[in-house]
Order: C-alpha cells, then sequence, then structure tokens
C-alpha cells in the first residue's frame, strides 16, 4: 500500500491528474484528493474482486501479459 501512496504523489505531477479529479467528484462522487478517500478504496478492495475482475478480462482474450514489478 505505501507503494500505492507514493504513486498518487507522483501522478499529481502529470497534466492529466486534475481533469481526472473533476471527473471522479463529477462523476464518481468522490474527491480523489483527500487520501482518506484513497485509503478507503484501498482497502474496501477484496481478493474475490481481484479474481472477478481477471476473470472478466481474460473472458475471450487471445492473450494476455502479466508484469511483475519487484518491491523497492
Amino acid at each position: 500500500m505505501t507503494s500505492y501512496i507514493k504513486e498518487l504523489k507522483e501522478e499529481k505531477e502529470y497534466t492529466g491528474y486534475e481533469l481526472n479529479v473533476m471527473y471522479d467528484y463529477a462523476i464518481e462522487g468522490y474527491n480523489r484528493n483527500n487520501i482518506k478517500n484513497n485509503l478507503n478504496l484501498i482497502n474496501a478492495v477484496m481478493k474475490q474482486d481481484i479474481q472477478n475482475l481477471v476473470k472478466t478480462m481474460i473472458t475471450g482474450a487471445e492473450s494476455f501479459e502479466f508484469i511483475f514489478k519487484p518491491k523497492k
């Protein structure tokens, strides 16, 4: 989770970040700039959610690629 928080901080340096923040607030109803909101979203993800996402992604796929990032 600490790497995700680091990525959130780095993401703010990119131009599209503010547009994404406005979209999330207007459409999804949450403020991405509030770190508490991000942590709540991260903590709400369950193992079954990830399994369902992967099943949806690979259904009918001809190929797929996994990328593993080492812990630093």
